[in-house]
């Protein structure tokens, strides 16, 4: 039986991403030399980018949300990253023609009724009306919908258990979600701290 989890968002960083500061120890060594285009690396192989936290930074200047730190940026992307790695290791994945049908559905639905975000959501991504609907939105609904499968699998698995009732009130979000805040927390991050200073001074 598939769990229906929660509805999928446009702005793709997912609003129901709850956010608390980084925690995670700076300590040991990592050659951001090697990535000068990292803000963080996490668990030794995840790479974010500055163009990729600034993206988020930018999404959440929206009237409706409130303004996040650097740091907090870099937790969002990480759990995202960390979430669509567990997709990949037990993989979930969608076939190439089923990709294109759910694009295809998906932007129809949309297309007219994201006038009041898509200029912020334009300018976070330093791309055209046009150049959205065709590149960003087709591979961020994929990365969404993969990781909506992963939840329904998880909060399956965690009925199956017993951990859950068979039709959690909730749908299982959250139970979706301390299980990315886990991913997160215990996660080695390691932050450039170069790139903090320098963005600390504007």
């Amino acid at each position: 039986m598939r769990i229906k989890t929660f509805m999928t968002i446009l702005l793709i960083i997912t609003a129901t991403l709850f956010i608390s500061s980084c925690t995670n120890s700076n300590d040991g060594t990592v050659d951001f030399k090697q990535h000068p285009e990292a803000i963080a690396i996490v668990n030794g192989d995840l790479i974010i980018t500055m163009d990729e936290v600034q993206v988020i930074l930018e999404l959440f200047k929206h009237p409706n949300s409130q303004d996040i730190s650097l740091e907090e940026a870099v937790r969002i992307k990480a759990r995202k990253k960390l979430l669509l790695q567990e997709a990949k290791r037990r993989n979930i994945s969608i076939p190439e023609q089923e990709q294109k049908e759910l694009v295809a559905t998906q932007k129809k639905e949309l297309k007219g009724n994201v006038e009041d975000i898509l200029p912020i959501i334009l300018k976070a991504h330093g791309v055209t009306e046009e150049e959205y609907w065709e590149k960003v939105f087709y591979h961020e609904k994929i990365k969404a919908e993969i990781l909506m499968r992963l939840g329904n699998s998880l909060i399956q698995e965690a009925i199956d258990r017993g951990e859950l009732p068979p039709n959690p009130q909730d749908g299982g979000h959250e139970y979706f979600k301390t299980y990315g805040n886990k991913l997160v927390d215990t996660a080695d991050i390691k932050l450039n701290q170069q790139i903090l200073e320098k963005e600390s001074k504007y």
